[in-house]
């Protein structure tokens, strides 16, 4: 994308539409003026507190940074690995317009080409790293107020792909809620399962922001966020992308920005709808697509013998095969373009996958 883009600023448009309002509200009788400026009195009130997370646009910073791996930073915001501040480990990242250090600025840094999807920050971090077996790398935030027993929580973000660093897109980027901060005291996956998981589906976009949303019923007392890939290397998936970064080993590294978390009203069955929650029950799949386009592997937890079926866009078969859990496939033959492809064992249950040939 253009480096020299900037973000439409909208404040002029709100300022314009508030002026016609309050002219509108001149022309109504005055009882029913005074409960409309009442209700968006509280309308106005309500958005301006909705957000639990603090910081979570990562504007807020002390002092501006002047490496990687400062994501302390943009406080509260902290990293998990917590053997030492910042480096060397995994190590979350911050990027600011402030910073006079071309590797970690906005838009243009060592990670990729990405404006922030509000203001002038973001952070990032490591989801999958091929030559390092499961390094993750994970946010933390507290807020001030625990989450209450039976309500519902709606989780907004914004992930982007980071093209230098990032040539393969990953769909396993969950959130775990917590009453304490979980702690990473080694490189590796952290041993918890996140209460929402695969927040966007796969992100392959190295252009835009993708939003991601999920919706979290509290058990109560909860006061912190951790966001990563809590997925091992074997379960977590991978689309391989043709990127700035192919040629060199497989990662996938995502920006971040506008973290909320709000308080949802109960829908009438007193759940919290349609939630964005890994069910245990579900087969766990990986895949991976081989650097030069010729081989897929998969592997997957379905047990016994499991049959693969492949279609490309037009809705054609274009692969069949049977299997014992992992596979090599020669896809050599098949032209440019995307795939899905669906795997089934005996007893009816499925796994689905896709990928970018």
């Amino acid at each position: 994308m253009d480096s020299d883009i900037v973000p439409n600023r909208s404040w002029p448009v709100r300022v314009y539409v508030h002026r016609t309002l309050s002219h509108w509200l001149t022309t109504i009788p005055s009882t029913v003026r005074s409960l409309l400026t009442l209700w968006l009195s509280i309308a106005v009130a309500v958005a301006s507190a909705q957000n639990l997370i603090p910081n979570g646009d990562l504007e807020d910073y002390a002092p501006c940074p002047t490496s990687n791996s400062q994501i302390d930073r943009a406080a509260p915001w902290f990293n998990a690995f917590v053997s030492t501040p910042w480096g060397p480990g995994p190590t979350p990242d911050y990027f600011n317009e402030c910073t006079s250090l071309a590797g970690i600025d906005v838009p243009v840094n060592n990670y990729g080409v990405q404006i922030a999807h509000s203001g002038s920050a973001y952070a990032g971090f490591m989801v999958y790293l091929q030559y390092s077996p499961d390094f993750r790398e994970y946010m933390e935030v507290q807020w001030t107020q625990p989450l209450i027993a039976g309500k519902c929580y709606e989780l907004s973000l914004y992930l982007s792909l980071a093209e230098t660093i990032g040539n393969t897109a990953s769909g396993d980027i969950g959130a775990y809620f917590s009453g304490v901060p979980l702690v990473q005291a080694v490189w590796d996956t952290l041993p918890v399962v996140p209460q929402l998981d695969h927040l966007g589906g796969f992100l392959a976009d190295t252009l835009d922001w993708i939003h991601a949303t999920g919706v979290y019923q509290a058990q109560g007392g909860e006061e912190y966020l951790t966001i990563g890939n809590f997925h091992s290397d074997m379960t977590t998936g991978l689309l391989a992308l043709d990127t700035l970064a192919m040629g060199v080993a497989m990662s996938s590294y995502y920006f971040i920005d506008d973290v909320s978390l709000e308080l949802v009203k109960l829908p009438p069955d007193g759940g919290c709808g349609t939630l964005s929650v890994e069910d245990p029950a579900l087969p766990a799949m990986w895949w991976l697509l081989d650097p030069s386009g010729d081989e897929l592997m998969v592997s997957t937890s379905l047990p016994g013998r499991v049959t693969m079926t492949m279609w490309d866009l037009s809705g054609k078969v274009v692969l069949t095969s049977g299997f014992d859990q992992r596979a090599t496939l020669g896809i050599g033959h098949l032209a440019e373009g995307l795939y899905a492809f669906e795997l089934a064992d005996p007893a009816g249950t499925t796994a689905r996958g896709r990928f970018i040939k």
